[in-house]
């Protein structure tokens, strides 16, 4: 699965609604605070989460939470190896 190519942050790229968009962007400063990671790093983890579980999902609306979960335990594993 390809991902679309966009400058843009995840938050923009993938969601126009504003509040869903500042929950991700706190979100992903968040996540690279508890793991001490970059936050281009944690926003391509999640941008690819999020289109991943995007074109699965029949019903979108936790879509970001899921994803966000997820890109947690990629760090939590990658931090144990």
């Amino acid at each position: 699965m390809a991902l679309p190519r966009t400058n843009e942050p995840v938050e923009t790229a993938i969601f126009r609604d504003q509040r869903e968009a500042k929950r991700i962007a706190l979100a992903i400063e968040d996540i690279a605070v508890q793991f001490s990671c970059p936050l281009s790093e944690v926003q391509e983890i999640l941008k690819i989460h999020i289109y991943r579980l995007d074109q699965q999902a029949r019903i979108k609306r936790y879509v970001s939470l899921l994803a966000i979960k997820q890109v947690k335990e990629v760090l939590r594993t990658k931090l144990a190896a």
